[in-house]
């Protein structure tokens, strides 16, 4: 027998353990009394090979594929509902300008969900009268407006007549 030995049995002749202290005493018992299920890290449904666990399985990869597409869906939404408040912003500010302003497109939405026009040119005022733009009221063609309009002759006659 080595000292070692000879100490254990000692300290478990003395206290009726076997050299451990009494905290790691309660920690092994915890460790045994816990089931195993809760010990052992939690297995993949195919290693079981249960039907339960493949099926339950099958769901769960359906419903991962659907919550793509559910959020493919919500983007694409969102790209056309954008596409189309930046089309009807267009003719009078650049729609650039009209998100710079920080409105946000669900201000810009009824209560179903579409795009309401006037909540659109609210907002288009707003950003211009924030940003400071002038907003377009038509086509701009340059000089337009500008000519010198000739003078109108007085006759038929003088139409056709020699020129001043």
């Amino acid at each position: 027998m080595s000292t070692t030995e000879s100490t254990d049995q000692a300290v478990t002749e003395a206290t009726g353990t076997t050299g451990a202290t009494e905290a790691e005493q309660a920690l092994q018992d915890a460790a045994e009394a816990t089931p195993e299920a809760e010990q052992a890290p939690e297995q993949a449904p195919e290693a079981e090979g249960g039907k339960a666990a493949r099926e339950a399985a099958k769901y769960r990869r359906q419903l991962r594929d659907t919550e793509t597409e559910r959020d493919s869906l919500v983007s694409q939404v969102e790209a056309l509902r954008r596409a189309h408040v930046d089309s009807i912003a267009e003719g009078r500010i650049k729609p650039a300008a009209l998100w710079a302003s920080g409105v946000e497109l669900e201000a810009l939405l009824d209560g179903g969900g579409v795009v309401d026009v006037a909540k659109v040119d609210a907002a288009v005022l707003i950003a211009a009268e924030a940003l400071g733009i002038r907003l377009s009221t038509g086509p701009y063609v340059p000089e337009m407006g500008s000519l010198e309009t000739p003078a109108v002759r007085e006759s038929f006659e003088s139409a056709f007549g020699p020129q001043d």
